[in-house]
């Protein structure tokens, strides 16, 4: 099964040029224009990663990043941002981003950022199933 990505951008163009990269790499994309529709979206199905923007009208990616992990605690993420500072990159990281990507970008920091997150989740998940395991391995 591929990967699931949710797009949040408001600008359509950012989100068509993101939809076909992605998919080209063999991704399943769907999108959202706005932080509530995105939560509205992540509600109704599972997602590996939330690739948003930050500067939204109505509310921010960073709002809408704390939101879906209320969600999902799972879901991996990265920023996109034509307002990149060093402060909002921080920012993003601190609230459960993965990597943060500045406007405008190309095919292969998007590509590396969104496989670097991905990565980050698999492995997340690979120790959570085997520390779930460990109880049965215990000598008591």
């Amino acid at each position: 099964m591929n990967e699931r990505i949710l797009i949040v951008d408001d600008e359509i163009d950012v989100i068509h040029l993101c939809t076909r990269v992605l998919e080209r790499f063999k991704y399943e994309a769907r999108s959202a224009q706005s932080g509530r529709e995105a939560l509205r979206i992540l509600r109704e199905g599972s997602f590996d990663l939330l690739l948003t923007d930050i500067m939204m009208p109505g509310m921010t990616g960073l709002e809408l990043l704390e939101q879906a992990l209320l969600i999902d605690p799972h879901l991996a993420a990265v920023v996109i941002t034509g307002f990149s500072t060093f402060d909002l990159a921080l920012k993003a990281l601190r609230a459960g981003a993965r990597d943060f990507v500045p406007k405008p970008f190309n095919i292969s920091d998007l590509r590396e950022a969104v496989e670097h997150a991905l990565a980050q989740r698999r492995v997340a998940q690979e120790y959570a199933r085997l520390s779930a395991l460990m109880p049965l391995f215990e000598l008591t």
